[in-house]
């Protein structure tokens, strides 16, 4: 069997499959969490993994799809690859150290090189910041004695030569280091990094009676502040480690800092999917939502190019992880330059790491033009991942030594040529098309973009319909509409019908063009088309409420002619099918177009 792999920044919407004439399948998938890991001596597969195996045995071709194949661990990666060449990648290289050659089976995109067809670059610029907060007394006292107690159940494990012990310890470090889960005494005695959060999104936000926000309120210090001028229709991406954290900023924000509940929406791993479809939603077109609060559920496969601003209130002990949450805003058609703050806290072993890491990081993306983002996932310092180094920093960081030899790890793993090895060895396809060939495809698009509906027959439909059910819409820019009441009958309509994005009650702007979807310094606008709930809903309770007309058929006058004979127009439908049989048992239609007749009275 022939198989092969592809990593892009593009994404697949799921997985499909077609036979082919010699009864094989080709399967293409969104392999976005398909993965496994090897812990304590065994392996892991997620469900999703063990779908790519079933799957990866019926096909002839096999492509998956995914921007971030690379968590950080040599060990998983290879796992990942297994699902492409089982015989080449299962079993191997469990220390992790061995990397291996992907030429053949993978292709990667960096974002930073991609260009459109007049040659602008297809993504905006992105910039990280280091915001530094200090510990309270209270916090400092909660780090020592946590440190302390890891550090000697450590060394127990060691003294009981008990690897699968430490590994458990390490585990438990992840979790144990995060002050927020003691957050109730810390709440008690004034959480710095609250008031540095709150200090920021103030300015950010624009907000009135910010000076009171909390005990510590302090200037705002991330940065320079990104343009345009900060105002209520700026929104804000915030990214927690942990679910506790996320419902102690919810509260403080909320009670705190903006005083509105609606202001604030959360995605974490306890929603369905439906409620994180409608918390998305409602922060890409709601007005009156400004924060997303989320954990990593939201990291991955989840469009919220409505904001260009994000905070990383905890940092993820795998750097791979800040791409791929940055990754959420700094999207294709994202016309904003992207901005991450990342809070660190100083006067700690493992803060100090990590500082010194962003700081590299920082250094790295001005000498190569933002690319460095794009291999996070990969950088090793001294064979091992970077969490290995904050244990390491945590247990023996007090000796100069040891701090030494972290530092220069880093500035190893960071080091400019080793990085832009590293982008060479991802950015597998150097292949440029000609400009004849460039010319070739956008001929197709455009040829392809002229066959479809064309879009002024839907607004002029949606906005006849809609007026009609009861909506209230108004156009704010040129042919890009505000709607501020969508009735409860096309709600309650999407309720029975709808199986993706749920109708909102309000939507900041709507088009009916892909071209006024984002334009320069305007708000997001809902791409309304066929398939887009809104659209269906309406469509579906126009039809109920009037479907006796349609078959009763209609009268059409064209004001240019002048004849009076009438005549008669019908369509028809054309299709070409192929001979594949699908399992419904019908043949497979590869086209299919509206043709339209009309008979005079001579037939």
């Amino acid at each position: 069997m022939t198989k092969f792999g592809l990593t892009a920044t593009a994404r697949s919407c799921g997985w499909s499959r077609r036979r082919s004439g010699f009864g094989l399948l080709t399967s293409v998938i969104r392999a976005d969490k398909m993965s496994a890991s090897f812990f304590g001596g065994e392996v892991k597969y997620t469900k999703r993994y063990q779908l790519g195996q079933l799957l990866s045995q019926l096909t002839r071709h096999f492509l998956l799809m995914t921007a971030t194949p690379h968590n950080g661990k040599e060990t998983d990666f290879q796992l990942f690859l297994a699902l492409l060449d089982g015989d080449r990648f299962e079993g191997r290289f469990r220390d992790g150290v061995h990397q291996v050659e992907v030429d053949d089976l993978m292709r990667r995109m960096v974002k930073e090189r991609l260009l459109k067809f007049d040659g602008r670059p297809l993504f905006p610029e992105r910039i990280a910041y280091t915001l530094p907060f200090k510990l309270t007394p209270v916090e400092a006292r909660l780090y020592r004695e946590v440190s302390d107690y890891v550090r000697e159940e450590f060394n127990r494990a060691e003294e009981l030569n008990n690897n699968k012990r430490a590994g458990t310890v390490g585990f438990a470090l992840t979790i144990l280091q995060r002050l927020e889960r003691l957050a109730s005494e810390v709440k008690r005695s004034g959480d710095t990094k609250w008031s540095e959060l709150a200090a920021m999104l103030t300015h950010l936000l624009d907000l009135e009676g910010g000076q009171h926000i909390g005990e510590d309120p302090r200037p705002y210090g991330a940065g320079p502040i990104p343009p345009p001028t900060p105002s209520r229709s700026q929104k804000i991406v915030i990214f927690t480690e942990h679910r506790d954290t996320l419902n102690y900023l919810h509260d403080n924000i909320i009670n705190r800092l903006l005083g509105r509940s609606e202001a604030v929406v959360v995605i974490h791993g306890g929603l369905g999917r439906e409620d994180r479809q409608k918390a998305q939603e409602r922060f890409l077109h709601d007005t009156e939502v400004q924060i997303l609060l989320a954990t990593d559920a939201a990291s991955e496969g989840i469009n919220l190019q409505r904001a260009h601003l994000m905070v990383n209130y905890d940092l993820p002990w795998n750097p791979n992880r800040i791409e791929q949450r940055f990754g959420r805003i700094h999207r294709i058609k994202q016309t904003e330059v992207c901005h991450l703050w990342n809070l660190v806290a100083e006067e700690t072993r493992e803060g100090d790491v990590y500082r010194t890491l962003l700081d590299k990081i920082e250094e790295a993306r001005n000498a190569l033009g933002g690319q460095v983002f794009e291999v996070l996932g990969k950088l090793q310092f001294e064979g091992k991942p970077l969490r290995d180094l904050l244990i390491e920093a945590i247990r023996y960081g007090e000796q100069p030594e040891v701090q030494a030899r972290l530092n220069l790890a880093i500035s190893d793993a960071i080091d400019r040529p080793h990085l832009e090895s590293l982008m060479e060895e991802g950015a597998l396809a150097t292949e440029i098309m000609d400009a004849g060939r460039v010319a070739s495809v956008r001929e197709d698009m455009e040829r392809a973009e002229a066959r479809r509906l064309q879009p002024h027959y839907i607004d002029e439909f949606f906005r006849e319909a809609f007026a009609r059910l009861g909506g209230n819409m108004r156009e704010r820019e040129s042919r890009r509409y505000q709607i501020t009441n969508v009735p409860a009958p096309i709600r309650d309509r999407d309720r029975i019908i709808g199986v993706g994005e749920p109708v909102l009650r309000r939507y900041e702007r709507v088009a009916f063009e892909k071209d006024l979807i984002s334009p320069p310094g305007k708000p997001l606008a809902a791409f309304v088309c066929p398939g887009h709930p809104l659209l269906d809903a309406t469509l579906d309770l126009t039809l109920e409420r009037h479907r006796d007309l349609l078959r009763r058929g209609a009268i059409l006058v064209d004001e240019r002619d002048p004849g009076t004979e009438p005549r008669i127009l019908f369509y028809a439908e054309h299709a070409i099918q192929d001979a594949s049989v699908l399992a419904s048992g019908e043949r497979r239609t590869i086209s299919k177009r509206m043709l339209y007749v009309e008979l005079d009275a001579e037939g």
